[in-house]
């Protein structure tokens, strides 16, 4: 699935909640259990199944990486587009699909992967569990991949009730009964 459209200048908490699958979850669409205590006895603060969003995981480095093997490959992304929105959502599908279309291998293309994503090209984890960033990081600096975070484009400021769960959340994984052996060894 590939969500296009979002206002660049909007945080991904609000892109997350106009998306389809945003909606979803907020109209309880999905068939999600409910709330249940973290502890095993079933005492304490029950918490809501939630996703898990923070750029420390996967699915960040997984969009990085597909925004930039598109941006090494097809200029166009290099910079901002100027063009209408219903356009360049047509260019976002297009270069989608031809890049889905390579990686895929259809009709005999598997041989020129190697060249279109060569090894170590993406982002990957050493066997120590740190990050080596790919070589598509190298490329000249274009203006899409410069760091906008606290550019004062818009607050990120979660709500109340958010920041408790966090809080909730970040204390259980840290006590005795909520930590696993080797989380401390990846930190």
């Amino acid at each position: 699935m590939v969500d296009i459209g979002a206002s660049g200048r909007q945080s991904d908490g609000g892109v997350f909640k106009t998306s389809t699958i945003g909606n979803g979850f907020e109209n309880k669409l999905f068939n999600l259990p409910t709330a249940k205590s973290l502890c095993e006895d079933g005492q304490g603060y029950a918490v809501p199944y939630v996703l898990v969003g923070d750029e420390a995981f996967q699915c960040r480095r997984l969009v990085e990486n597909t925004f930039g093997i598109m941006a090494s490959r097809f200029r166009l992304f290099r910079k901002p587009i100027i063009a209408t929105i219903d356009n360049v959502i047509k260019y976002v599908q297009a270069t989608t699909c031809l890049n889905n279309y390579i990686i895929n291998g259809v009709n005999g293309l598997q041989n020129n992967l190697q060249h279109y994503i060569p090894p170590g090209y993406v982002d990957y984890e050493a066997e120590d569990g740190s990050l080596i960033g790919g070589e598509w990081r190298n490329e000249p600096d274009p203006i899409s991949f410069r760091n906008i975070n606290g550019a004062g484009l818009g607050s990120n400021r979660s709500s109340l009730r958010a920041a408790e769960l966090r809080k909730t959340f970040a204390n259980y994984f840290v006590s005795d009964e909520g930590s696993i052996n080797w989380q401390w060894d990846n930190i």
